[in-house]
């Protein structure tokens, strides 16, 4: 009799909800849609069938096979992959699953008969593309693995809208540009894979708001920069990868605050400087594993500092090699100018023998130039713009203050001597004419004697008047007339002065 009175009590909480029957669970109608998209439109790896999984039971610590169904066209892909809760130990599990397609689904604890998709890998099966958009329909995924795959282009904004993400592996891919900023979202993110890829750029200041984030690997990318200071934030970081990339920079002290870091990999890189004292301290008392080889500008505070010495020795060695070879140059530069200065007078001496080193009579107002001034003001002689009774006329550019000007040298096949050409100095240095050429200077170096006018740029009055000059003005009869009178007025300064005729030089005017 009470057996049967308790038959028929618990045979009622089954038939008024004292006690949960077999309850219906059904996948979101959402994510079932969006599995779809994501596994047979673009990824095109429908899974149907069953197939034998090894799971971990932590527990007990030990392996253990389990069957999964999973019909992926079905309305319900959820049913028999279902955990408790997304902390079970299954949903984190990253050994069994290569090569397959894998799922788990958490469903309410409440009334709610839903369930959610929290658990996505496709672990190396060869998946082409970029990452669908569909997958942010997902909103309470937790765990996703695509690693070893081909996927490619950026890495998708609406990644950051999966806000329950914790794990997330998406190494040995093709992934390229800069990380999306939308990344700070993930704060639930506890392990982020993304070695093995092709992005660039700085990392973000803003990834220290992923306070939770327990592993970071960004092994072989193109990473650039620092490491943000903001890094100090993430307090609960273990291993921190950064190697095979181009980061630059000195190491931010903050790293070293990082008090749970276990594993630190910065080699392959380029950064600079001295390696944190607390890093090296960690390091010494076994907290802490770290490999920076390969950063020939990085080093401890002792080698920094014999390194600064040296690199100090080397730049006072450099400038005073370059003093040196400066002052080598010059020394060559002034001792070819003389052997050009020594060749020239080998090459044409002058006849009267030797000579005074100055010209009695004249003014001192002219400027007395020696040799040299007359090599580097003709470059050399190498441009003659007349020949007189003395010798070539050379084209000369006075150092002075740029004005062009025409020397005269006296030259062995001179029909006039020395004497009449301290005799034309004298004169010109004294007469101040506006139709006398002006006299700029002279030159009374043994062996080289030398005259220096001003430039007349329209050449000679003989030919000015013939019409052989470049000029194409017509000269009239009575410009004629007035350049002959102007002619005999510098006759007649001569004649007052008892100058010789022979010496006199008019001026060429083109008015």
């Amino acid at each position: 009799m009470k057996i049967l009175i308790f038959f028929i009590f618990v045979s009622s909480l089954f038939f008024h909800g004292g006690i949960a029957a077999t309850t219906d669970y059904q996948t979101d109608p959402i994510e079932v849609e969006a599995l779809n998209a994501i596994l047979i439109e673009n990824w095109k790896i429908p899974f149907k069938g069953n197939n034998t999984d090894i799971f971990y039971n932590s527990t007990y610590g030990n392996y253990y096979n389990e069957t999964r169904y999973w019909d992926i066209n079905a309305t319900n892909p959820c049913t028999g992959f279902i955990v408790d809760d997304s902390e079970d130990q299954r949903v984190y599990d990253n050994i069994s699953s290569k090569g397959k397609l894998d799922i788990l689904c958490s469903c309410a604890k409440n009334n709610s008969s839903t369930c959610n998709i929290i658990r996505l890998s496709a672990w190396n099966l060869n998946i082409f593309g970029t990452i669908p958009v569909e997958i942010q329909n997902l909103k309470k995924l937790v765990f996703l693995d695509l690693d070893s795959n081909s996927l490619n282009g950026q890495l998708p904004a609406f990644l950051g809208t999966l806000s329950e993400m914790k794990f997330m592996y998406l190494s040995a891919n093709n992934f390229n540009g800069l990380l999306p900023s939308e990344i700070e979202n993930l704060k639930n993110i506890q392990k982020l894979y993304l070695s093995h890829n092709n992005f660039e750029g700085e990392i973000l200041n803003s990834l220290g708001n992923l306070t939770k984030l327990k592993i970071l690997d960004l092994e072989d990318n193109s990473f650039q920069g620092s490491i943000p200071s903001s890094i100090v934030n993430l307090v609960d970081l273990e291993e921190l990868d950064l190697s095979r990339n181009s980061f630059s920079s000195h190491l931010p002290q903050e790293i070293g605050n990082l008090k749970k870091l276990r594993e630190l990999d910065l080699s392959g890189n380029n950064f600079t400087g001295s390696i944190p004292n607390n890093l090296i301290q960690r390091e010494r008392l076994g907290l802490l594993n770290m490999s920076l080889q390969g950063n020939p500008d990085l080093c401890f505070d002792d080698q920094c500092e014999k390194s600064s010495s040296n690199k100090t020795t080397i730049i006072i060695i450099a400038v005073i090699c370059s003093t040196i070879a400066v002052f080598s140059v010059i020394i060559f530069i002034g001792w070819k100018v003389k052997r050009i200065a020594r060749n020239t007078l080998s090459e044409e001496p002058l006849r009267g023998g030797p000579l005074q080193s100055t010209v009695p009579g004249i003014h001192t107002s002219n400027k007395e130039f020696t040799y040299l001034d007359l090599v580097i003001m003709t470059k050399n002689f190498n441009k003659i713009i007349g020949k007189g009774g003395f010798g070539n006329v050379y084209y000369g550019i006075d150092q002075r203050n740029g004005s062009e000007v025409a020397v005269k040298m006296l030259s062995n096949s001179s029909i006039q001597g020395s004497k009449e050409f301290q005799m034309e100095a004298q004169i010109l240095s004294r007469i101040h004419h506006k139709n006398f050429v002006s006299l700029v200077g002279y030159c009374t170096e043994t062996g080289h004697l030398a005259l220096v006018y001003e430039y007349m740029k329209g050449g000679n009055l003989r030919n000015l008047i013939s019409g052989q000059c470049n000029s194409s003005t017509t000269i009239s009869w009575r410009d004629r007339m007035r350049m002959g009178l102007e002619i005999a007025q510098g006759l007649i300064e001569l004649f007052t002065s008892r100058m010789s005729t022979d010496n006199s030089s008019s001026r060429c005017e083109d008015n």
